[in-house]
């Protein structure tokens, strides 16, 4: 089997893992807990998901022939600090120019005066 085909298996193997194990982990849940009823099935759904992701990725990079770190032939990253400058960068001057843009415009309101 190819490996796009097998991280479609895997996929599709958590995401029908996550829909069988969420509403006996929803009932359970309420069953045990009066803390529990305060969140929706969407937020048990999710941490199904989350579960399963992690149970069925050991089997998936066994079927990949991973067996250690070695095995993905990474080097190490010789301009690592350059590269995190630049991610830093990359992500925070748009988040910085809209959060400026939005306060500009009046679509957002600072609670207090800045001095």
């Amino acid at each position: 089997m190819k490996d796009a085909a097998k991280l479609f298996a895997y996929f599709f193997a958590v995401v029908l893992g996550g829909a069988l194990l969420a509403p006996p982990l929803f009932w359970s849940a309420h069953r045990f807990s009066v803390f529990f009823a305060k969140y929706d099935f969407e937020s048990f759904f999710h941490r199904a998901l989350l579960i399963c992701a992690l149970a069925f990725l050991w089997p998936f990079l066994r079927s990949l022939r991973l067996h250690s770190f070695r095995d993905l032939q990474l080097d190490k990253n010789r301009h690592a600090w350059r590269d995190v400058v630049a991610g830093i960068l990359l992500a925070g001057i748009p988040l910085l120019v809209g959060a400026v843009a939005l306060i500009a415009t009046r679509i957002f309101l600072l609670k207090n005066a800045v001095p």
